[in-house]
């Protein structure tokens, strides 16, 4: 396959966060989830997704930390996320991106749906997957692209994989149910504690192991 095929700046649109929440709310109105699987499961998914990121957009509060390093950056990033409006850890995790990525010029937010671009996301697999969301991120200047970030940061993604050690019998639902609570306890800060060290990795380029974009 021609590598210019799985370019992420060739997606085949791209959203802002404003942008995205609209149309996943519009196609919900209309009972309907964004991609091509339309079914109850996705539909009740969306709304719940609808629900956590109208709460985050209120409430998570960008760290001081996370601000003295964002207004150190000096190059341009675009930060391309691979989502959908149904996907549960989407919803946990965008506002959080989006929020700190809105409190610099430095970081643009370009948000790509994952079913309209398997090509791209099939170079973002995790384990073989196809999990979302993922965080791409591109410097302007020198066309060149960290290794991406996602599904899940990594304090979720360790409790998550211990829960299913000590009880392999789990239920998905109940797993589903963990994850949210975990979500919901933990406040974003997981999330930008990961986003934070990616941050920190733009400071110091020449150290950073990075991959020239096609």
């Amino acid at each position: 396959m021609n590598k210019i095929d799985l370019d992420i700046q060739k997606a085949a649109r791209y959203f802002s966060y404003s942008a995205y929440k609209e149309v996943v709310v519009r196609l919900f109105e209309q009972d309907k989830v964004t991609g091509p699987n339309q079914i109850p499961s996705l539909l009740e998914s969306t709304k719940m997704s609808i629900q956590r990121m109208k709460k985050w957009d209120k409430i998570f509060k960008v760290s001081g930390e996370m601000l003295t390093h964002l207004n150190q950056l000096e190059d341009h990033w675009t930060w391309y996320m691979i989502t959908e409006g149904w996907c549960g850890d989407a919803s946990q995790i965008l506002p959080v991106v989006a929020k700190i990525a809105g409190h610099t010029d430095r970081i643009e937010l370009k948000l790509l749906l994952r079913d309209e671009n398997t090509e791209i996301m099939g170079k973002y697999l995790t384990n073989g997957g196809m999990a979302i969301p993922v965080l791409v991120a591109v410097n302007n200047r020198t066309g060149e692209e960290l290794p991406h970030w996602g599904p899940r940061p990594e304090g979720i993604k360790l409790r998550l994989e211990n829960l299913k050690k000590e009880s392999p019998e789990i239920s998905k639902s109940e797993l589903s149910k963990q994850l949210h609570l975990w979500y919901a306890k933990d406040k974003g800060i997981s999330t930008q504690h990961d986003i934070l060290q990616l941050v920190k990795q733009y400071m110091v380029p020449q150290k950073t192991e990075l991959h020239k974009v096609s």
